[in-house]
C-alpha cells in the first residue's frame, strides 16, 4: 500500500538503506570474483530505492527532477552493464555503452537543472551569478587538463575519446546546476546534504578517472567504482528521506554581504587565467584560443558580480528609505517623509505653498461596525484619490490614523480652496464597499497658506498648527467642508461647499 505525498515519515527507511549499501560497499572493494555481482545488485537496489522514495516522498508536480535523476541513473547502469571490450571501438555495443553513458551525463544536467528551478524564488539571485563563475572557473580548468589532451592525441578521435570529452563538458553543466543549488536561499537539510555528497562522488569519480586515464591499477579502479556505488547509494538515501520534500521548495534569497572571504574567492578567480596559462602554457592554436575566451568570460563575469553587487546594495537602501518615508497600507508618504518635504519648502524663500490637513468624519464608526478591514479600504480609497488630484511636484500624505495631508503649489488661496472642493465633492461621490454596502467618504479640510512675508521662514511646526486648527474649525460647522485659516479678521468666504468659513 503506497503512502501519500505530504504526510510525515520515519527517516529510518533511508538509513537502513544507507547501512546496508555502506556493507554491501565494502563487500565490493575486497569481493574477488563476485564483485560485478555484488556491485549490480547495489546499483539496481539503489535505483528501486530512489523511485520508492520519490514516490513516497515528492508531490506529482514536484516529481520531474527526481524522474530525470533516476533515468540518469538507469543510463549510466546500461554503460556499466553492458559489455565493452575495447571501450574505443565502433562496434554495436560499445557505441550503445558510449551514448548511454553521455545520456546520463545529460539526465543528471537536466535533473539538477529541472530542481534548480523549483527551488529558485527570485531570478535576480546574486547566487546566480556566483554559480556561473564556479562553470566558467571549471570549464577553463576542465578545457586545460581534460579536453585539450584529449584532442591533441594523434589519430581519430574514438567513442571512448569523445565520451570522455562530452562527459566533461556536461560534467562542467553538472556543476554549476550543483553550485546554484547550493547557493539557492536556506533549506539545507539533511536530505540536501546526503544529495550534495552524493553528486561530489559522482563528479569526484569522474574528476580522478580523467587525471588517471586507462593507467590506473585494478585496486584504484575498484577505488572509483565504490564511489560511483556511494554516488547511486546517497541518491537513493536523499530520495527516501522526508526532509527531501523540502529540497524542490522554493527557497529565499539568501542575502549575502560580499566580506573578506568572497573578496579572495573573486580576486583568485580574476588571477586565475593568468595561473592557467603560466603553469599549463597551450600547445596549439585551438587550445589558446579556447582558453581566451573561457578567460574574457570569467573576467567579464566577475565585474558583473561586483557591479550587481554594488546595484543590490544601492537597491536595498533606496528601499529600507521608502519604506522608513512611506506608509505601507496607502504607499503615501509618511509623517516623517512628509516633514522631510516641508523642511525643504522652508528651505526655498520664494516659494509659496498651501497645505490642507485632513480628517475622515465618522472614521471609527466605520471600523467598529465594519471592522478593520473595511477601515482599511476607506484608507486605500482615499489615499488613492488624494494621488489623483494632485500635480506633479505636489505630495499628499497620510500623518497617521484617518488624518491625511496634501501640500499644494499654489500662488493663491482660492487654488487650494478649488483643490479642497474637489476633494470634498469626489470623495462625497465615491463608493467605497464595506461589507456587503457601500459608503461614500467624508472628509473636513483645513487650508493654511503662507503669506509672501512668512514664505521660506514660516516654521514647519507652525503652518500644521495653522491648518490643524482650521480642520478642527471645519468639523465644528459640521460634515464634509473646508475652512481656511486668515492672520487677521475676515468676512466668511462665500460658501461654495458646506460649512466653508474662514477663521482667525
Amino acid at each position: 500500500m503506497g503512502m501519500v505525498p505530504g504526510t510525515t515519515r520515519s527517516s529510518r527507511p533511508g538509513w537502513l538503506v544507507m547501512g546496508i549499501g555502506l556493507v554491501a560497499i565494502a563487500l565490493f572493494t575486497v569481493a574477488g570474483d563476485g564483485a560485478s555481482v555484488v556491485f549490480l545488485l547495489v546499483i539496481v537496489a539503489s535505483i528501486v530505492a530512489t523511485a520508492t522514495g520519490i514516490r513516497w516522498n515528492q508531490p506529482p508536480g514536484q516529481r520531474r527532477p527526481w524522474l530525470a535523476l533516476v533515468a540518469s541513473q538507469l543510463c549510466f547502469c546500461a554503460s556499466v552493464i553492458l559489455p565493452r571490450p575495447d571501450r574505443d571501438a565502433a562496434g554495436p555495443l560499445e557505441t550503445i555503452a558510449n551514448a548511454a553513458e553521455i545520456g546520463g551525463y545529460v539526465l543528471l544536467a537536466v535533473a539538477l537543472t529541472l530542481l534548480l528551478r523549483q527551488r529558485r524564488l527570485d531570478r535576480d539571485d546574486p547566487g546566480r551569478v556566483d554559480a556561473l563563475l564556479v562553470v566558467l572557473a571549471a570549464a577553463l580548468m576542465a578545457w586545460t587538463l581534460f579536453i585539450e589532451p584529449a584532442l591533441g592525441r594523434p589519430g581519430d578521435i574514438g567513442f571512448a575519446q569523445l565520451t570522455d570529452v562530452v562527459g566533461s563538458a556536461l560534467d562542467v553543466v553538472a556543476i554549476v546546476a550543483s553550485a546554484q543549488l547550493i547557493q539557492a536561499g536556506r533549506g539545507r537539510t539533511p536530505a540536501f546534504w546526503i544529495l550534495g555528497l552524493a553528486l561530489t562522488a559522482v563528479f569526484g569519480c569522474d574528476l580522478l578517472f580523467a587525471l588517471i586515464g586507462t593507467s590506473a591499477s585494478t585496486f584504484v579502479e575498484k577505488l572509483l567504482s565504490a564511489l560511483v556505488l556511494a554516488g547511486f547509494l546517497g541518491m537513493a538515501v536523499a530520495s527516501l528521506h522526508p526532509t527531501v520534500r523540502q529540497v524542490s521548495r522554493p527557497q529565499p534569497v539568501a542575502l549575502r554581504r560580499l566580506g573578506p572571504a568572497r573578496t579572495v574567492w573573486l580576486t583568485a578567480l580574476m588571477l586565475l587565467p593568468v595561473v592557467n596559462t603560466t603553469l599549463w602554457p597551450p600547445r596549439t592554436a585551438l587550445a589558446g584560443q579556447g582558453r581566451v575566451v573561457l578567460s574574457l568570460l570569467l573576467t567579464v563575469t566577475v565585474i558583473v558580480r561586483i557591479v550587481r553587487h554594488t546595484n543590490a546594495r544601492i537597491q536595498r537602501e533606496l528601499q529600507a528609505r521608502r519604506r522608513a518615508a512611506h506608509d505601507d497600507l496607502t504607499g503615501l508618504p509618511n509623517r516623517a517623509g512628509f516633514y522631510e518635504e516641508l523642511n525643504r519648502v522652508a528651505d526655498e524663500p520664494n516659494r509659496r505653498v498651501a497645505l490642507l490637513v485632513i480628517d475622515l468624519n465618522d472614521f471609527k464608526q466605520t471600523n467598529d461596525t465594519y471592522g478593520h478591514q473595511a477601515g482599511d479600504a476607506v484608507l486605500v480609497a482615499f489615499g488613492a484619490l488624494l494621488r489623483a488630484n494632485i500635480r506633479a511636484g505636489e505630495m499628499a500624505a497620510r500623518l497617521g490614523g484617518d488624518e491625511f495631508a496634501v501640500l499644494l503649489d499654489v500662488d493663491a488661496v482660492e487654488d487650494a480652496v478649488s483643490v479642497a472642493e474637489r476633494i470634498l465633492w469626489i470623495a462625497a461621490a465615491q463608493r467605497v464597499p464595506v461589507g456587503a454596502a457601500h459608503t461614500a467618504i467624508s472628509c473636513s479640510i483645513g487650508i493654511a497658506m503662507t503669506d509672501s512675508a512668512d514664505s521660506g521662514r514660516l516654521a514647519m511646526n507652525e503652518i500644521i498648527h495653522r491648518a490643524d486648527l482650521a480642520m478642527y474649525a471645519a468639523k465644528r460647522q459640521g460634515r464634509g467642508g473646508w475652512q481656511t485659516y486668515v492672520t487677521e479678521e475676515a468676512e466668511p468666504a462665500a460658501e461654495s461647499a458646506p460649512a466653508s468659513r474662514q477663521i482667525v
